[in-house]
């Protein structure tokens, strides 16, 4: 008997293999996605707190001898300083969050928080939803009385 051995794979079984692969790079390319959307919503919150513990901090340590607040749009923060908001002043500082939208719920139905100079108790309490509707995650910051942000 003349056998002859062929040494190798054949043709369908690189297919499953690489079939495999593709899967698995697949299933692990959807998996980064969606932790990468969960770090930038993770640091857009954490930017969120900052700038509020930032206007407080500005307000308690009477930079520029005023009161410091945020106001609150859609997909941004609007940080001022003064007894109120305004439109168009210069000195506003604006930061857009593409990833996140902010519902406010606070005391009054307004807008925006005015911390006072040197106590930084707030004008208003309540809360700030941040919501990524692609993840879907929501995160409630509250402003207490004491002007603390959780």
């Amino acid at each position: 008997m003349n056998e002859t051995r062929h040494r190798g794979f054949t043709l369908v079984e690189i297919l499953v293999v690489m079939s495999i692969f593709v899967i698995i790079a697949t299933i692990s390319i959807v998996s980064f996605q969606d932790f990468a959307r969960f770090q930038r919503y993770e640091q857009s919150v954490a930017e969120i707190v900052s700038l509020i513990e930032e206007s407080r901090t500005n307000a308690r340590s009477a930079v520029g001898e005023e009161r410091h607040g945020i106001k609150l749009f859609g997909t941004s923060i609007v940080q001022f300083s003064g007894d109120a908001y305004v439109g168009g002043s210069p000195s506003n500082v604006t930061t857009n969050f593409n990833n996140v939208t902010l519902i406010s719920d606070f005391q009054g139905g307004v807008d925006e928080i005015i911390f006072a100079q040197l106590t930084s108790v707030p004008t208003a309490t309540g809360t700030i939803d941040i919501i990524n509707p692609d993840i879907p995650a929501t995160t409630t910051i509250e402003v207490t009385a004491a002007g603390v942000i959780q």
